[in-house]
């Protein structure tokens, strides 16, 4: 498989070429980095968690999760 079709399956995420990628690499972490912590946790936990789940369980698991914080917003 090249690198133009595992774009298009949809396995990257972006293609670029070899001279722009530190630059790209640089522009994300720092998006990444200016983002918010308690939600990047939640999303690396659920990640590690989910891997010795089935996917029904995993998907219960992230709606337990979800149901408190939207209770919360709407009081």
């Amino acid at each position: 498989m090249d690198v133009a079709e595992a774009h298009r399956w949809g396995l990257v995420n972006e293609v670029l070429p070899k001279e722009k990628l530190e630059d790209r690499v640089w522009e994300i972490a720092r998006l990444l980095a200016g983002g918010p912590p308690l939600v990047f946790a939640a999303i690396k936990e659920t990640a590690r968690v989910a891997e010795s789940l089935t996917f029904q369980d995993a998907m219960n698991r992230v709606t337990r999760r979800q149901l408190p914080t939207v209770d919360a917003l709407y009081g």
